[in-house]
């Protein structure tokens, strides 16, 4: 018996544990006023496209994950970064800063594509739904070119 009640006190702790860690997954979603899981809110954006230039960024320090390295020039030809430094359309000086690598946000909820949008703007370029509750808006924002990267679990056990 005094097993059972352990088991249970266990239990009980690792859930509290996880509605803490994450309390829209403690949620019951159909009893949030108003909420309709089939309902798709899909705002329609102007999709950009990459630029056609090149550009140099000159006097940026590149975080590589493991260092800040010395001052140097990082090209970037269209969508991709080149080493190539001929023709270069436009040039701007970092004046020393630190260029990184785009975030990772591994644990978030966004509801429309304005969410995305503002995690793009704070330099996430990946982003992980941990509970998609609206197959049709996670199917949608899952495919926005020029965004985040967003990819999404289902419903949660």
């Amino acid at each position: 018996m005094m097993h059972t009640h352990s088991s249970l006190v266990v239990l009980l702790l690792a859930t509290i544990q996880c509605i803490h860690a994450c309390l829209l997954h403690g949620i019951d979603p159909a009893a949030v006023d108003g909420y309709d899981p089939w309902s798709v809110h899909m705002e329609t954006r102007e999709v950009p496209t990459p630029p056609k230039t090149k550009t140099a960024l000159v006097n940026v320090r590149v975080f590589d994950g493991y260092q800040i390295r010395e001052p140097s020039t990082v090209i970037i030809d269209g969508d991709v970064i080149s080493a190539d430094e001929t023709n270069i359309d436009s040039v701007i000086d970092g004046f020393g800063r630190i260029l990184m690598p785009g975030l990772i946000d591994s644990h978030c909820h966004p509801q429309n594509i304005t969410d995305l949008e503002k995690l793009t703007s704070y330099g996430v370029t990946t982003a992980f739904n941990m509970a998609c509750f609206n197959y049709p808006l996670c199917h949608f924002l899952s495919k926005q070119v020029g965004l985040a990267s967003f990819f999404t679990a289902g419903i949660p056990a």
